[in-house]
């Protein structure tokens, strides 16, 4: 059965004073269909209540799922399968190296590293590298392009186990993963522990203010337990001794925000111009308020019926309705919009998806 855990407290300040957002409809696990027509409980519908922290205005599920199940053995995607998203690594990535004047041979280390796109650029640049990533089918693969991956997830031991067998990293990156971690302070420390002295550490991450601004809901699910402001970010980056050099918001998984932060005790030395913008954004936008939220659903519940709409139009006139992608968020899309009536087939090129 899969763990459902429902979390009482903040995770990133443990405060309990926690407001509920918006309620979207309860999904099946993405990824993790049965094959057979009649329902098993891996169909389980599983909630997806966004909440909000009264203290330090954090965004996270009021449910936490087992990232086993979301990982493990039935995890399908792959870096390389988003348009554009290699060229925009490798162009951060090579500015984060001069920018920083990190050495080539300097060793790296990626969390979450998927099929090893990052690792492959990190080779590229001429330095010495290793990733980790808890699926057990893309480890495999990523290490059957000579691009090595450690099986498991990020943390104490395992981080452990990378200096021993090889050193403490100088740059550590963690793209599209922060977001899926439950205890993310935790994560953090060990972070900490494991970069070297005024080592770099890079996140980029789904930026939920600017994806809300573009309409996007379906980066709500439960593979994505954490929605980060900068401010919340911040936060966080301050409490475990490292400063941020350089914040942007990014193209991909419209809107992200990508930040770079160096090892060091905290000082109070003036921020960028960028990141007093960011935070100035979020604070006239309402970003640490209910009703943005409140708001964000009345536009999402708007164009469900101006779908709707459309749709009943289409099916009047006899035409069959095919759904394009098969994707995490293609579930959410399909059970928050009440389209699973007007489809009659969803097509994707992912064979792991085929019958299911």
């Amino acid at each position: 059965m899969i763990y459902l855990e429902k979390i009482k407290a903040c995770p990133i300040c443990k405060s309990k004073k926690i407001n509920s957002l918006f309620n979207l409809k309860s999904i099946p696990l993405a990824d993790y269909f049965s094959k057979k027509k009649n329902k098993t409980k891996k169909d389980k519908l599983l909630p997806i209540n966004p909440q909000i922290c009264e203290n330090c205005s954090h965004v996270f599920l009021k449910h936490f799922v087992n990232q086993n199940y979301n990982y493990k053995n039935n995890f399908s995607y792959k870096t390389q399968v988003t348009k554009g998203l290699k060229a925009h690594f490798a162009n951060e990535i090579k500015k984060i190296i001069l920018e920083n004047k990190i050495k080539k041979g300097s060793f790296c280390l990626d969390i979450g590293s998927n099929d090893g796109t990052i690792l492959s650029i990190l080779k590229k640049n001429k330095m010495k590298f290793v990733g980790i990533e808890p699926s057990i089918s893309i480890a495999k693969y990523a290490n059957k392009k000579g691009l090595k991956t450690i099986n498991s997830f990020f943390n104490e031991k395992s981080s452990k186990e990378i200096v021993q067998k090889f050193e403490k990293p100088h740059l550590v990156i963690s793209t599209y993963t922060f977001a899926n971690i439950k205890n993310i302070a935790e994560f953090l420390k060990t972070v900490k522990n494991l970069i070297s002295s005024n080592g770099i550490f890079v996140i980029e991450t789904g930026y939920h203010p600017k994806q809300m601004e573009n309409k996007m809901f379906d980066y709500f699910y439960h593979e994505h337990f954490s929605y980060f402001s900068l401010r919340s970010i911040k936060y966080l980056l301050n409490n475990f001794g490292f400063k941020i050099l350089k914040v942007k918001i990014t193209e991909p998984k419209s809107g992200s925000l990508l930040i770079v932060s160096k090892k060091c005790e905290f000082d109070k030395s003036k921020i960028s111009q960028t990141e007093k913008k960011i935070l100035t954004f979020e604070r006239r936008r309402g970003v640490y308020k209910k009703n943005f939220y409140l708001n964000f659903m009345k536009k999402i519940n708007f164009y469900k019926k101006k779908l709707h709409e459309k749709l009943d139009e289409i099916s009047k006139n006899g035409k069959k309705i095919v759904g394009y992608g098969a994707s995490h968020s293609s579930t959410l899309l399909v059970h928050q919009f009440d389209i699973r009536k007007y489809l009659d087939f969803i097509v994707d090129d992912n064979e792991i998806k085929h019958n299911t």
